[in-house]
C-alpha cells in the first residue's frame, strides 16, 4: 500500500500534467481562433493575428471572447457571440483530439 505522502506526490503531479495538457489545449484553441478570425476578416497576416491571439489568451484567458469580438467588429465583419463562442468549443474539441493523438 502507498504512504499518504506518495499517494499526495502522485495526486500533485497528475494535478500538473492535467494543468499542463488545458494550457496547451487553451493555446492551441486560442491560435486556430485567430486563424479563423483572420480569414474572416480578410487579414494577410493571419499567422502573426493568431500567434498575438495565442500570446493574449496566455495573459488574459477569460478575454478571448471580447478581444475576438471587438476585433472582429472593429474589422466591420458581423459575427454574433453565439458564433464565436460556439466556434471556440468546436474548436476546444479539436485542438484536445490533435494533442491528444499527439501523445500530449
Amino acid at each position: 500500500m502507498k504512504s499518504i505522502a506518495q499517494r499526495a506526490r502522485t495526486l500533485e503531479a497528475k494535478f500538473a500534467h492535467d494543468q499542463e495538457v488545458h494550457f496547451k489545449v487553451e493555446a492551441q484553441r486560442n491560435k486556430l481562433m485567430g486563424l479563423w478570425a483572420a480569414s474572416l476578416m480578410n487579414r494577410q497576416d493571419a499567422d502573426t493575428y493568431a500567434d498575438d491571439l495565442c500570446l493574449y489568451g496566455v495573459e488574459q484567458p477569460e478575454g478571448v471572447l471580447n478581444r475576438l469580438k471587438q476585433d472582429l467588429e472593429g474589422a466591420g465583419v458581423r459575427v454574433g457571440e453565439d458564433v464565436i463562442h460556439s466556434q471556440m468549443v468546436t474548436l476546444l474539441r479539436q485542438a484536445h483530439e490533435v494533442l491528444h493523438t499527439n501523445g500530449h
